[in-house]
């Protein structure tokens, strides 16, 4: 299962490192402004055809950005 929160964290780091707004974020993603707000909320996940928009905005492989905690929860439980 996916962690939205910490994937909203996530993309709401990579918004500030961008030094975007939401609004801009969202334009350049291609998607409204509430949508991408309801992911960085952890409120919905994208689709998968969304994620890969979203990281491929922010050049970042689909995996590190939505699944990257679960390689530190294996790493965790050994």
């Amino acid at each position: 299962m996916i962690d939205r929160k910490r994937v909203g964290e996530r993309l709401i780091e990579l918004r500030d490192i961008d030094n975007r707004t939401l609004e801009s974020a969202a334009m350049m993603i291609g998607i409204h402004e509430n949508t991408l707000a309801s992911y960085e909320h952890g409120k919905r996940l994208p689709s998968p055809d969304r994620m890969v928009l979203i990281a491929d905005y922010y050049d970042q492989p689909v995996e590190e950005l939505f699944f990257s905690y679960r390689k530190n929860e294996v790493i965790k439980s050994e």
